[in-house]
């Protein structure tokens, strides 16, 4: 059995089980993986010509300069998102892609490297399936300030939401909701804040308890947290990018949101300004935060669509997993071969 040193992050294996979950684990008993720490920048070199694998960032110079070396990296779509066509072509060509999403497909075969196709689906059998007999619940954990307060609340409110769990640890750099918002939002609805850490288990106990689900990013490099979400038996929305709208087909097996920006009217701003004056609680940063289309007619979808939608979800994610499973040798195979 083949000896992997594994390159990644060193988030990833104190907080986030990722890396385990798409590559380590599913490997096992097929290569033996050595997952090591690194910052995505620093330079080194490599003595051997073992296979390595390096996760989200492109290896340091001094290995892409080797092309003897049997090296494999693994893109995620979120973090190359920006990156212009062009880039792809000054990559070594001796580099071995994995990819996890359609757009990284088509872009490591135009810039001709060798490039496995793969999607990634967990076994929702390991789930507790989400409990349709009882009132809207919505799970959101406000990763990355993607969406303002006051949207969250049009959100809910047109969905007849009566109950939010909202995790409320941002990544670093990203705005918490405050206080005030909270307190905005428990108006209407009855919302569960949570702001420590949570373990899996703890995690996956609250996600239990919800049965729709608000994907937290505007990009996924594969999306663990709603395909979690979908396994559970939830109604799963996301904004219409990669990797969600590569796993949810809209009003099928989950909604796609319109990912338009806009940028609130001034006639807005006097008013709420006004709103404020008066007394009126409006967050002071609404107006600022990047938001959803909020013209999307959220108020059509039904309780008994969401449920069907949840439904399928789930379906989705049983049959991914036969195909995700059936690949494995074929993914262990391209990281050993050179």
């Amino acid at each position: 059995m083949n000896s992997v040193k594994v390159y990644g992050l060193g988030w990833h294996e104190k907080f986030s089980s990722s890396v385990m979950d798409f590559l380590i684990e599913p490997l096992r008993g097929k290569l033996k993986m050595a997952f090591i720490t690194w910052d995505g920048t620093t330079d080194f070199s490599l003595s051997d010509h073992s296979p390595v694998v390096f996760c989200q960032f492109l290896p340091p110079a001094s290995v892409l300069a080797e092309p003897e070396l049997n090296i494999t990296w693994i893109p995620m779509w979120d973090n190359v998102a920006l990156y212009p066509p062009d880039w792809w072509f000054r990559i070594p060509s001796h580099l071995k892609i994995v990819s996890f999403s359609a757009r990284i497909d088509a872009l490591a075969a135009k810039s001709g490297h060798r490039n496995i196709s793969l999607r990634f689906y967990k076994n929702p059998d390991h789930f507790t399936t989400s409990d349709w007999s009882k009132h809207l619940h919505l799970f959101y954990w406000n990763r990355i300030d993607m969406i303002s307060p006051g949207y969250l609340f049009r959100f809910c409110n047109k969905l007849k939401i009566r109950e939010i769990t909202l995790i409320n640890r941002p990544d670093p750099g990203c705005r918490p909701f405050s206080t005030e918002d909270v307190a905005f939002l428990r108006r209407r609805f009855k919302v569960n804040v949570i702001t420590h850490f949570l373990d899996h288990s703890e995690y996956f106990r609250l996600l239990s308890l919800a049965n729709l689900f608000l994907a937290p990013r505007w990009n996924e490099g594969i999306g663990m947290s709603f395909i979690e979400a979908m396994c559970a038996g939830q109604c799963v929305f996301a904004v219409d990018n990669p990797t969600m709208n590569e796993y949810i087909t809209h009003k099928s097996n989950g909604v796609l949101l319109e990912n338009k920006l806009f940028s609130p009217s001034l006639k807005l701003r006097v008013v709420n300004k006004v709103r404020r004056l008066a007394g009126w609680y409006i967050p002071d940063y609404s107006e600022n935060w990047p938001s959803l289309s909020g013209d999307q007619d959220l108020a059509g979808l039904k309780r008994p669509e969401l449920e069907s939608m949840a439904l399928s979800a789930r379906e989705t994610m049983q049959t991914g997993f036969q195909r995700w499973s059936a690949s494995l040798d074929q993914f262990a195979s391209f990281i050993e071969t050179r």
